[in-house]
């Protein structure tokens, strides 16, 4: 157990002992182990002696402040010349300096907050310049979870699936790394691509859409807009049941036969268009259920070759009209 500075014998015009200058001496020394309370300020002055000289001589020490710790504003202090492991210890109180020594190659570094974080408040922590904020779960090899961050770009995620932030916009990758879409800072997306955007949604390669497109201004079909297009048969031999993503039908007519076409269920937007290939024989087109078509159960087919009827839903029934020719 350690001792305690005592005045136990010393009063006014009695005779001072040695003991009573040097337990002060030995305890500030370190000859022998003293429990020193200190109940005011406790300055450190800087030069040869100053704050690099703070030292904890076993591993469970620990250092506390409880008040409020400024000296450090002005320093350049290195913390390797701790002694011995101080991460056992504690700052309780206020500090308003910084830290601008290094811990990298101290034995204790990799333990430095080898436990939970727990914030009660707002934190800051400044990487400006050329240094760089890195956190991964592998050692810097950047093959698994991360975090990177510099003044001028911020980078998270795992492996090669991660994004990436800076002034241009926000980078997103996966696959090998691939560039998959690119927000710009001005609101345009690409995928697929991330250069010359010119619209606020830019798609480089082939885009399928299974629920409804609207639009509230012109559109601009382009030339190479392809609408899912199936090859029902010949009427005469077949009564199909068009599926909800069919957009053009080609159908035969060719046989006595009078089959039936029978549209997916009414939905809102929803346009089919049916086009006679060959043969004049009949057939009928319907709606699914009790959905209507022109207001009734089912409407005759065009009867000429190249004819076609359009079928649009307005969300609850269907309404045909002919064209003298396909498109």
């Amino acid at each position: 157990m350690a001792n305690i500075l005592s005045k136990t014998g010393i009063t006014t015009g009695q005779s001072v002992d040695a003991w009573h200058v040097t337990q002060s001496i030995d305890a500030f020394s370190g000859l022998e182990a003293y429990d020193i309370t200190l109940s005011g300020s406790f300055t450190l002055q800087n030069g040869t002696e100053g704050i690099d000289k703070i030292a904890v001589s076993d591993a469970t020490g620990s250092i506390t402040f409880t008040g409020s710790y400024s000296d450090l504003a002005n320093t350049t202090t290195n913390f390797n010349s701790f002694t011995s492991s101080y991460n056992t210890g504690s700052f309780t109180g206020s500090f308003t300096g910084s830290f601008a020594g290094s811990i990298a190659s101290a034995s204790y570094a990799p333990n430095f907050a080898n436990t939970d974080l727990t914030f009660d408040g707002n934190r800051s922590h400044n990487i400006g310049g050329a240094n760089y904020l890195s956190i991964t779960t592998d050692n810097n090899s950047y093959n698994e979870s991360f975090l990177y961050m510099t003044s001028s770009e911020s980078q998270f995620g795992y492996d090669t699936q991660f994004i990436a932030t800076n002034p241009q916009g926000i980078t997103f990758y996966a696959g090998s790394g691939d560039i998959k879409m690119f927000i710009s800072s001005s609101g345009n997306i690409g995928i697929g691509k991330w250069t010359n955007l010119n619209s606020k949604l830019d798609v480089s390669g082939n885009a399928i859409i299974s629920g409804s497109l609207t639009t509230t201004s012109t559109t601009n079909l382009g030339a190479d807009l392809i609408l899912h297009t199936r090859q029902i048969g010949d009427l005469g031999a077949v009564s199909p049941i068009m599926n909800t993503s069919d957009c053009i039908g080609f159908y035969q007519s060719t046989g006595p036969g009078a089959g039936i076409i029978t549209l997916p269920t009414a939905s809102l937007g929803k346009v089919i268009y049916l086009i006679r290939t060959s043969g004049s024989g009949g057939g009928s087109v319907q709606g699914k259920n009790s959905d209507l078509i022109n207001q009734s159960a089912s409407i005759t087919l065009p009867p000429d070759q190249y004819q076609e009827i359009i079928c649009k839903s307005d969300g609850t029934n269907w309404f045909a009209s002919y064209a003298s020719s396909a498109f």
